[in-house]
């Protein structure tokens, strides 16, 4: 009972982890150069930083944890441009399973935004990344090393590997398109598709995996009412190949003070909650604070709905993001 029980749940985990073969935060709205790389540079301030730390599936086994840092900032911009550009460096790592599977990426994205007029941008950006891919053997297990009685390490494996690592270039690119109402009310929608080139992951030398291409399709609004009460969908939709992941929600944003009227300068602080839902995989509740505009710091956590949740009893995983913006010295912040 325990072996099947220890094999339906491995076959359970694989369909989840099929969903998507690229990485996902639940946080996405909070980091969006992952996704986009026009998004690069689009903020009201000079620059940004952003942290994400996300685990997930600790209940039934080595947890899937993935870390991500952002910073991406305007080299040169004056008030009134029409135009400028936007860069952004990435780096993140993930470790997946007891094999640890890893995969680490470092990647440089330039965006240009196009003010069409005082209402709408355009932004089109391009990636750069280089990728290296790494498994540990030393943590699996495998039916040769069953002696008849018990798992014997010292049997040898019966596999054969050719190596346990794999460096590959990358690049992807996007486009973005931002809505600034008179109201304040703002939309932004966005697509973008990374592994263009279609790289080969395989580890073995003799044979080719090619990733497929993800198209992802992303983007959030803000919708102002009265009491300093914001109202704000996201959403991100991956397709890569047969595969796909679909997260849409709705937050609640509370303003704790009330934003300069005519300088733009002092922000309110503010706390966020709401809820996301990644289809026919997990609800999402989430929590905010944001501190004048300037720093930031986000919860979420996964309840996995899907059967998945007979092996985690509905535990999925937590996630943690921090973020960070700031002004060149002597400059005001300009809306975007």
């Amino acid at each position: 009972m325990i072996k099947k029980g220890v094999f339906i749940s491995f076959f359970l985990i694989l369909g989840q982890v099929l969903c998507s073969q690229d990485i996902h935060f639940s946080q996405f709205y909070s980091n969006p150069i992952i996704f986009n790389p026009a998004t690069s540079g689009q903020l009201e301030f000079d620059y940004r930083a952003n942290v994400n730390y996300k685990s997930q599936w600790s209940a039934i086994g080595n947890a899937y944890k993935t870390i991500a840092f952002n910073t991406d900032f305007v080299p040169f911009r004056k008030k009134n441009n029409s135009g400028f550009l936007g860069t952004a460096l990435s780096v993140y790592s993930d470790k997946a399973g007891k094999s640890k599977l890893g995969t680490t990426l470092a990647s440089l994205s330039v965006a240009y935004h196009l003010k069409l007029n005082d209402n709408n941008f355009l932004a089109a950006g391009l990636q750069f990344g280089y990728v290296q891919k790494s498994i540990d053997i030393d943590g699996l297990k495998w039916d040769n090393q069953f002696d008849g009685t018990d798992y014997n390490s010292n049997l040898p494996t019966g596999e054969n590997f050719y190596g346990q690592r794999k460096k590959y270039f990358d690049f992807g690119a996007g486009i973005n398109w931002g809505l600034v109402a008179s109201n304040k009310n703002k939309l932004n929608i966005g697509i973008a598709i990374t592994h263009v080139g279609k790289p080969n992951q395989s580890f073995n030398s003799l044979q080719s995996d090619y990733l497929k291409p993800n198209i992802v399709f992303g983007g959030d609004s803000e919708i102002k009412f009265e009491n300093n009460v914001t109202l704000s969908p996201v959403w991100n939709f991956q397709f890569q190949g047969k595969l796909f992941e679909l997260n849409s929600g709705l937050l609640l944003k509370y303003g704790l003070g009330m934003d300069s009227k005519y300088t733009g300068i002092n922000k309110s602080s503010y706390v966020t909650f709401g809820c996301i839902y990644r289809y026919r995989d997990a609800a999402i509740v989430v929590l905010n604070y944001d501190y004048l505009g300037v720093y930031s710091i986000g919860f979420s956590y996964d309840f996995n709905v899907s059967r998945l949740s007979y092996a985690t009893n509905g535990r999925g995983g937590v996630e943690l993001s921090l973020v960070y913006k700031g002004l060149y010295k002597n400059k005001v912040k300009i809306k975007t």
